[in-house]
């Protein structure tokens, strides 16, 4: 993998800017007042957007960009699971949301990370040298995501704004998973080897 100075500081400066905007974005929607009868309507966005990122599959030069953020929907979808089972939720009908969220943040990692790996020879060197950008670009997004969770417990989908925060938190952070992601492109030689390098756009 030849990495070129610019796209590294490319990808540290839009993944960094994606954090700052979702957490700023889980600070203002704490503010937020939604009736408990529309708090389900908070996981339409997130069944458009998980539609939205598997389109993008068929975009196979960007395998690094969609195992990165299916990488970082998978953690924290298992997070979840493993918070809100931890939590007892499904007692009442306010749980609908949670429990409906944390499976759909598994199926859609799930695909992206599958679909990815099964295109591989469209943009992946070795597993050595897609590992370490991977675990770089999902890592701190979806740490931050999870501290937050834990941090905030139960009581964050059970009042208003009912995860509504949690989830655009956690789908900007994906955005900026995949568009720093998406510097790296691959280009395929004339004797049938691969080289990853980063995109210069």
């Amino acid at each position: 993998m030849r990495i070129q100075e610019k796209a590294v500081r490319d990808v540290v400066l839009i993944s960094a800017a994606a954090i700052i905007v979702a957490a700023l974005a889980l600070l203002s929607l704490k503010t937020l007042v939604i009736s408990s009868e529309r708090g389900f309507d908070a996981f339409l966005p997130s069944v458009a957007l998980g539609v939205a990122v598997c389109f993008t599959l068929f975009a196979r030069r960007h395998g690094q960009a969609q195992l990165a953020l299916g990488v970082h929907l998978l953690a924290l979808g298992g997070a979840a699971v493993f918070l809100l089972w931890a939590a007892g939720f499904g007692g009442n009908d306010f749980d609908a949301l949670p429990l409906l969220l944390a499976p759909w943040y598994l199926v859609v990692g799930s695909v992206l990370l599958v679909v990815s790996l099964i295109n591989h020879r469209h943009w992946m060197t070795s597993v050595r040298t897609t590992l370490v950008p991977t675990l770089l670009l999902a890592g701190p997004g979806a740490l931050i995501i999870l501290l937050f969770l834990v941090a905030l417990g139960s009581r964050e989908w059970r009042a208003t704004p009912y995860g509504l925060d949690i989830m655009v938190a956690s789908w900007i952070v994906g955005a900026g998973i995949f568009f720093a992601g998406s510097r790296f492109v691959t280009t395929v030689t004339l004797d049938g080897n691969q080289e990853t390098f980063f995109s210069e756009d």
